[in-house]
């Protein structure tokens, strides 16, 4: 059996808890393996800035793959590593799609977000990025129209949907897939992640893996959505939370604990004292 090398973590139900914080057991866990020569990265389909504090409260040296794989993000160089932003076209033509269908639209630019509307989730996490310290708290842009911003902007990592009904993630999926040629991965019951196509949190995690001389095969990924799948499925041996879906679960060879539990932390013991991490 293929040793592991590599610990590759979802932040959002997973590594952080229903208070958006990493617990004790799991940190300390962490840092052990890291002691013993184990790599670890943070996957997420969050933006870099979104992600920062906690690269920096597990003082990482690894860039984090960010928005499910679209980009890396060096912290140590702040720049981006392999990125493939929308192209001002796509990011237009999605805005109009989403506009004409009623839904709400957040931007993932270069150092932060931009919208016209809040929405709970948005929400959310604005209020815990205010109890952040300064240096480390994203950027959020509410404005008037989002058209403009988008025409001119740098980069357009991706763009995130928020619906009312979770009826209507698949069909706006597939319909965004046909008439745009655009990749969609759903991030919530209400919510899809809009980018170029052909990017996932396994494509990501691979280009990292690719400049450590690691395959999939030397990683334990630990995740809890359907944007985790991917990854589940290509690691060496994958993880899914306990409240993840049923069909992310089939995907992972275990099932751990909460994410409110030191789960993770459980599971990274285990696997050491079997001989397969390290």
């Amino acid at each position: 059996m293929t040793p592991l090398r590599a610990i590759a973590l979802d932040l959002d139900g997973t590594l952080l808890d229903e208070r958006m914080s990493i617990l004790p057991e799991n940190r300390q866990a962490l840092q052990a393996a890291r002691e013993r020569g184990i790599e670890v990265v943070l996957v997420t389909g969050r933006h870099h800035r979104a992600a920062q504090a906690f690269h920096a409260e597990l003082a990482l040296d690894t860039p984090a793959v960010c928005c499910n794989g679209i980009y890396l993000q060096d912290y140590a160089q702040d720049r981006p590593l392999h990125g493939d932003p929308l192209a001002v076209e796509q990011r237009l033509a999605l805005l109009a799609l989403l506009r004409g269908a009623g839904h709400h639209v957040l931007a993932y630019l270069d150092q932060g977000f931009a919208f016209e509307d809040t929405e709970p989730v948005l929400q959310e996490v604005m209020d815990w990025a205010a109890t952040l310290a300064p240096a480390l708290q994203p950027r959020f842009d509410r404005v008037a129209d989002l058209a403009p911003v988008l025409a001119q902007a740098p980069r357009v990592w991706k763009m995130a949907v928020s619906v009312q009904d979770p009826a209507e993630v698949a069909p706006l999926a597939a319909r965004i897939g046909d008439e745009l040629g655009l990749g969609t991965l759903q991030t919530g019951p209400l919510r899809l992640d809009v980018g170029r196509p052909g990017h996932d949190k396994s494509t990501g995690l691979a280009r990292w893996l690719a400049t450590r001389g690691l395959s999939a095969a030397q990683v334990v990924a630990f995740g809890d959505n359907h944007n985790d799948t991917a990854m589940l499925r290509a690691a060496g041996h994958g993880v899914a939370m306990a409240g993840a879906p049923q069909a992310v679960r089939e995907a992972a060879d275990e099932v751990c604990g909460s994410n409110e539990q030191p789960s993770i932390a459980a599971v990274l013991q285990r696997l050491q004292a079997e001989g397969r991490l390290g």
